[in-house]
């Protein structure tokens, strides 16, 4: 592949997210036949107060350190997707209710925000478990925008009763209105982690949003799958061996599983799409 035509993508935040991330894009770059350079920065510059420039999409302080100068894509981990925000002058409705944004993307010599996480969950979905059963319910775990963009996406894929396990904090309640007052008919819920073991099985799919490092409690609760129903999907979105013991317990009862590897790599994809560089024929060929 020549250097000419390499794709130049920018990693913004902490260095084991993307620690996996250079082989999965030489997948990618195989796939579409053009290479791909990346670099990781460990943190984005802040914006000086009242700073904001439209049509790029970001702060003039970052336009003139000419930060994101040269490259295709810019990809942020979750801690800097909530700080990169403050930058839009701005968005779409949902990146401006959740504060949020992960994802830069070049268009007509124009950087425009992106809910890359968000696509990447509905992009996974379809590909390794497009028989979801859409009749059922589903279940999110998790008190963070991560979990409330992983409920829009299980309501986008046409589920109707939607069930989010969170601690009541001043955060959660702001959420919970948010997702209340954006979603018309659809049942939507909130209970503590202590309600887990008392759910009846009818959930098709749960996705975890929070770290369970620590919090024995939730983890223990959810190891039940109780709430699950037969064929059931785990959906993993976090460090890989900070699930296992949930991973390996849902796979030994027969459940489905997918782990944060597959979902990053349908990020990576998805992203590149927007700048014209993946066939959408060729989105599902690529295997991790």
């Amino acid at each position: 592949m020549s250097e000419k035509a390499s794709l130049r993508v920018l990693h913004i935040g902490e260095i084991p997210f993307f620690m996996a991330w250079d082989q999965w894009y030489q997948k990618v770059s195989e796939l579409i036949g053009r290479s791909i350079n990346y670099e990781v920065q460990n943190q984005m510059s802040a914006p000086r107060k009242n700073e904001k420039i439209g049509g790029h999409g970001f702060s003039a302080q970052l336009r003139e350190s000419r930060v994101f100068d040269g490259f295709d894509l810019v990809r942020l981990s979750q801690s800097e997707a909530k700080g990169a925000y403050p930058l839009l002058l701005a968005a779409s409705p949902l990146i401006s209710a959740l504060e949020t944004v992960d994802l830069f993307y070049k268009k007509n010599g124009a950087f425009w925000p992106h809910l890359n996480f968000k696509e990447g969950i509905h992009s996974t979905i379809l590909q390794h478990h497009p028989y979801l059963n859409t009749k059922g319910s589903g279940l999110v775990v998790g008190s963070s925008v991560e979990a409330i963009q992983a409920i829009f996406t299980l309501v986008e894929l046409g589920l109707k009763h939607i069930t989010l396990v969170t601690e009541n904090n001043s955060r959660s309640f702001a959420l919970q209105e948010f997702v209340r007052s954006s979603l018309f008919q659809i049942k939507f819920e909130v209970i503590t982690k202590e309600k887990v073991i008392l759910l009846p099985g009818i959930y098709s799919v749960m996705v975890c949003c929070e770290d369970l490092r620590g919090n024995t409690a939730l983890l223990t609760a959810l190891l039940y799958f109780n709430y699950l129903e037969r064929g059931g999907l785990i959906f993993n979105t976090l460090y890989p061996l900070e699930m296992m013991p949930l991973i390996e317990e849902a796979l030994a009862i027969g459940a489905k599983c997918i782990d944060l590897p597959i979902v990053q790599i349908n990020e990576a994809v998805m992203a590149l799409q927007k700048i014209g560089t993946m066939p959408t024929e060729k989105l599902f060929q690529i295997k991790v």
